[in-house]
């Protein structure tokens, strides 16, 4: 008998609906997508009906014939939002600064929007400890 995880078919359902929502909204047909991505139309109808089990050379492809990442065919669109009301959220940190979260999401990474309040004082600087590679600001 042959038991699948719940993982690999999760996985290729969210490929599945990515696959044809890109398509879609682009005003692909299954047989353009083909020819763009070299891929045959049998190979793309299982893909979409989530019953393909497609490689990572694959994604590529498909990623390159829709003009997007490969790594968008594997992220969950629609995750959920977490907002906080302007007056519900607490102030957190220490020293000269404090920061007060307002959303967060995870989309192609980590999303976090926050205020940051920063403190002007003639004290020493002070040092903040180094992020995970990767790690991207925006201030």
């Amino acid at each position: 008998m042959d038991i699948k995880s719940d993982g690999p078919v999760r996985e290729n359902e969210l490929i599945a609906r990515n696959v044809r929502r890109f398509r879609l909204e682009r005003a692909i047909s299954l047989g353009e997508l083909a020819r763009r991505s070299g891929l045959s139309k049998q190979t793309l109808s299982k893909i979409e009906q989530g019953v393909g089990n497609p490689t990572v050379e694959t994604l590529s492809l498909l990623g390159a014939a829709l003009d997007l990442p490969a790594r968008r065919l594997l992220t969950e669109w629609g995750t959920p939002v977490y907002v906080q009301r302007h007056d519900e959220g607490e102030w957190a940190g220490a020293g000269h600064w404090t920061e007060r979260i307002l959303d967060e999401t995870y989309g192609s990474g980590f999303v976090r929007t926050l205020l940051l309040r920063l403190e002007r004082t003639g004290a020493p600087r002070e040092t903040v400890e180094p992020h995970a590679p990767g790690t991207l600001h925006h201030v």
